[in-house]
């Protein structure tokens, strides 16, 4: 989820699904029946916020570089 937030610069994690949502979820069917619900967003959004809480993107970014 990391590399997801990363990826998307400033929007981070919440434009990773803004745009990925749909294609994950078609990607996952094959999985079994797995959702990508605005429930599992949310949480997935604040466990990575909680694990960025303190550092920007870009501080973030430099120590991925």
């Amino acid at each position: 989820m990391m590399l997801n937030h990363l990826g998307r610069g400033a929007g981070g994690i919440e434009h990773f699904f803004q745009q990925f949502t749909g294609p994950m979820t078609a990607w996952w069917k094959t999985l079994g029946s797995p959702v990508l619900t605005p429930k599992v967003q949310q949480k997935l959004i604040a466990s990575v916020r909680a694990e960025v809480a303190t550092p920007s993107v870009d501080e973030l970014a430099a120590e991925r570089n």
